[in-house]
């Protein structure tokens, strides 16, 4: 939160409980103030996926009988001459 958004919410001065309501750029904005509580009083939550078994991702694969090495040389590519079209190519078939 930027310090100067922070400065005018404590400028209103609720209590908790207190809401206080506005239309900010076309949408309603409610600042609501909480009763403050500490770290320990809160009750943390059991997580979503404590009944789950977490996998390790870590594997080795195998290499594949199908896997070929390819030889790289530095230079210009080998490609093939270009397709020369004439007005017959272009007429229909």
């Amino acid at each position: 939160m930027s310090a100067l958004l922070a400065q005018a919410i404590g400028q209103l001065n609720l209590q908790p409980g207190q809401t206080y309501r506005t239309t900010c750029n076309g949408h309603e904005v409610e600042v609501r103030v909480l009763e403050k509580t500490s770290p320990a009083e809160t009750p943390e939550e059991p997580s979503q996926f404590a009944d789950q078994v977490m996998l390790n991702w870590w594997l080795e694969i195998p290499p594949s009988p199908n896997a070929i090495r390819v030889a790289v040389r530095p230079g210009k590519p080998m490609l093939p001459p270009p397709l020369e079209l004439d007005e017959s190519d272009l007429a229909p078939g």
